[in-house]
C-alpha cells in the first residue's frame, strides 16, 4: 500500500510546516504560490538548431495581471539580493530561467516573467521574491545556446572533454589575503 511513497519524520514535518507558515506570512510569496495556475508543469520540446530533445519541470505557472508567469521556489542560505544573485551565478538559475521561458514559448505557452520565491534554509525561514532582469535572462539564453551546441557536439563525436590534463597554477581569491589582519 505504501510502495513508492517517501516518508518524512516529525522533525522534517515540523520544518515543512514552519516554512509553509513563513510563506503564508509573506504577502507577495503567498499570493504568487496560491494564485490560480498549475504546479509541477512538465514541458518537452526539440531544439530546432541541434535536434536535441529538451525537457523541464516547472514549479508553478500562473496568470498574474494578464501575464503568464513561471514561479520557481528555491531554498537559499541567505535571501538577501546580493547573496541570491551569487546563488544565481553559482547554480545557473539565470540559465534555468532562460531555458524554461524558451521551453514554454516552444510549446506555444509564452510566459512574460520568471519569478523566484526564495526561502532561507534555517529558522526563521526568511522569504524574499526576486525577478531576473532582461540582461540576466539574455545572458542565460547565451549560455543555453552555448551548452546545447557543446552537448550536441559531444553526442555526435563521442568525445566528452573534462578538466585539463596537466598541472595548473592556482591563485587564491583576493579575499583570502584580507582576512585575519594579513593586509
Amino acid at each position: 500500500e505504501n510502495t513508492g511513497k517517501t516518508f518524512i519524520d516529525q522533525s522534517q514535518l515540523a520544518t515543512c510546516v514552519a516554512i509553509a507558515d513563513s510563506i503564508c506570512e509573506h504577502q507577495t510569496a503567498s499570493e504568487l504560490l496560491s494564485a490560480e495556475g498549475e504546479s509541477e508543469v512538465p514541458i518537452q520540446w526539440t531544439d530546432p538548431e541541434t535536434g536535441l530533445s529538451c525537457k523541464g519541470l516547472l514549479d508553478r505557472v500562473i496568470r498574474r495581471y494578464s501575464e503568464r508567469c513561471i514561479i520557481d521556489l528555491k531554498t537559499t542560505g541567505l535571501a538577501l539580493p546580493h547573496a541570491f544573485a551569487k546563488s544565481c551565478v553559482d547554480y545557473g538559475y539565470h540559465f534555468q530561467a532562460a531555458f524554461y521561458l524558451w521551453g514554454m514559448a516552444e510549446n506555444n505557452q509564452h510566459c512574460q516573467r520568471f519569478i523566484h520565491v526564495c526561502v532561507e534554509q534555517e529558522p526563521p525561514y526568511g522569504i524574499a521574491v526576486f525577478e531576473l532582469g532582461n540582461k540576466e535572462i539574455d545572458q542565460g539564453k547565451r549560455l543555453v545556446e552555448k551548452y546545447l551546441k557543446l552537448y550536441a557536439s559531444c553526442v555526435a563525436s563521442g568525445h566528452w572533454p573534462g578538466y585539463v590534463d596537466e598541472v595548473q597554477p592556482l591563485e587564491l581569491p583576493r579575499y583570502a589575503f584580507t582576512t585575519d589582519g594579513l593586509e
